[in-house]
């Protein structure tokens, strides 16, 4: 039925649009995050310069600024206790503020997994410290950590159509369910943010020296926090040389890691989000506010793998005022989709399920979904002969029960990853 499914909808969906950030207006001067917001207004970002120090004693010194996301910025530094070069990951002063409340469990989830594992050898970020840091709007947890480079999403834009060769896309997923296998035996949820912005290439010695002897990017104007003056720095990524035009036997050069715990759960502890992963990429028991676990970046898993495999989205869920909301189209489609009807089991516990269904686990509006007919378009990149395994390890993903669906464990040894190296 996926198989179905799925070769109708590439011939109607709409490509994903590469990344990018909204230019800055009148009403917002600066060109990435807003550093002059409060804490009190949910923000409250560290407003760093090069040159600056971090730590007690000043051990690290900001050299270059990485990036910047929703609760933090990343930062490039130097280390007075060694030549080594560090990632560190400034959380906003309201996100230190969560943490502190117990809300969010970055750091618990990276101190158990190390812990209990090897992190050097692992798809996973190595945490090398932890303090907090005291700035002008407030204190800000800081998670140091080795330096990454672009990201899996960057290197789809150097790909035609933002879809890159099956063999690629094998040793993507193959790293993020090794980095998933570590995370769920050690009852942790990733949830939050399982995209190919989140996963990272490795970044060398050598391209970690050329970020460190490269000049810092700087807006022209200045902000002004205690009577200081800020200047605005531009993101600039370490770069690794690789592209999507690749030959297998580069691409067997490229080391992945999975970033970016700010949303992860612990199954031990107390779940606060009923609106965790990206919108396009929620598991069935998210739209439905139903007890959820590590089957949620399962679900996730089918759906980026699909993106990268076909360079659309799965699921694109749109609203239609007053006729139907996103959450409606995005249930129909899933149910014609996978050729399952929603669980009983799964529709008694969701706490919005009477919302979108009727007491006979109908749907209350009926959309006119992909269709299921027999028109043989492949996906991007695959012959005939390897859509059908491709497909079947999609299906384990994308089980509408999540009871059902495969565990980490299991999609590491399904027969398409079996070709994931040369």
């Amino acid at each position: 039925m996926i198989k179905r499914a799925v070769t109708a909808l590439l011939g109607t969906r709409i490509p994903r649009p590469p990344p990018g950030r909204t230019p800055p207006s009148q009403s917002n001067p600066f060109p990435e995050e807003r550093l002059d917001l409060p804490t009190l207004s949910g923000s409250g970002y560290w407003a760093g310069r090069a040159g600056d120090v971090l730590k007690d004693g000043g051990v690290y010194t900001v050299t270059r600024k990485l990036g910047w996301g929703g609760y933090s910025n990343v930062w490039l530094a130097s280390s007075s206790e060694g030549f080594s070069s560090f990632a560190i990951k400034v959380y906003t002063a309201h996100a230190t503020q969560l943490h502190r409340l117990g809300h969010l469990h970055e750091l618990d989830a990276w101190l158990r997994v190390q812990a209990t594992h090897n992190q050097s050898v692992a798809p996973l970020l190595h945490l090398v410290d932890h303090f907090t840091h005291l700035g002008p709007l407030g204190e800000h947890l800081c998670l140091v950590t080795y330096p990454c480079a672009q990201s899996v999403s960057d290197y789809l834009s150097t790909a035609p159509n933002r879809c890159i060769p099956p063999l690629v896309v094998k040793r993507i997923v193959t790293e993020v369910l090794y980095g998933l296998e570590i995370l769920h035996a050690r009852r942790i949820i990733h949830t939050g943010n399982l995209k190919a912005d989140n996963i990272l290439f490795a970044a060398d010695a050598d391209a970690v020296d050329a970020a460190q002897a490269q000049p810092s990017t700087y807006d022209p104007s200045t902000l002004n926090l205690g009577g200081v003056d800020y200047p605005l720095m531009r993101s600039a990524p370490i770069r690794m040389p690789w592209k999507a035009q690749d030959d297998p036997y580069t691409s067997e050069l490229y080391t992945l890691r999975l970033v970016d715990l700010g949303q992860a759960q612990l199954l031990d502890g107390l779940r606060v989000s009923t609106t965790i992963q990206p919108v396009a990429m929620r598991a069935p028991e998210v739209l439905l506010q139903a007890p959820f676990g590590t089957a949620v970046d399962i679900w996730n898993l089918g759906c980026l793998t699909f993106e990268l495999l076909s360079g659309v989205w799965l699921f694109d869920p749109t609203a239609n005022d007053g006729v139907w909301t996103a959450e409606d189209d995005h249930l129909n489609k899933m149910a014609a989709m996978t050729g399952q009807r929603f669980p009983a089991e799964l529709l008694a516990a969701g706490r919005q399920s009477k919302i979108y269904f009727n007491e006979k686990g109908a749907s209350r509006i009926w959309l006119q979904a992909a269709p299921l007919t027999d028109a043989s378009v492949p996906l991007a990149n695959y012959d005939v002969d390897q859509l059908d395994v491709c497909l079947s390890f999609l299906s384990a993903c994308l089980e509408l029960d999540p009871g059902a669906r495969a565990s980490a464990n299991d999609l590491l040894k399904h027969p398409w990853l079996e070709e994931a190296s040369c």
